[in-house]
């Protein structure tokens, strides 16, 4: 699996800790930039800002909408109206059909 990754906060000690040889890991300056071509987004802290994100140009950005929210950041509704299949970590999953 190729993992690209974006915090706003801990990109810098996450880099350090890991390293940066690994060319399935790329580290992004945006979240936008984390979504491209990805198969699926995963939300593993809750900053704000991933609370405020344009959900229709993410969408359009990845490969198949999917988000996982493992902090139950976001609301549930309003990304199965974008048209994502959500999975909230303890919630029922929201799963929409799409076209790859």
């Amino acid at each position: 699996a190729c993992l690209r990754v974006y915090d706003p906060v801990a990109m810098d000690n996450f880099r350090q800790a890991v390293g940066g040889c690994d060319p399935n890991l790329v580290f992004c300056s945006s979240p936008l930039e984390a979504s491209d071509g990805s198969h699926a987004l995963l939300i593993l802290t809750d900053w704000e800002e991933f609370r405020h994100l344009n959900w229709n140009l993410v969408k359009s950005r990845m490969a198949s909408p999917i988000i996982i929210d493992g902090r139950n950041l976001l609301d549930p509704n309003t990304l199965k109206e974008a048209g994502f299949d959500y999975y909230g970590v303890g919630r029922a999953a929201l799963a929409t059909t799409y076209k790859r």
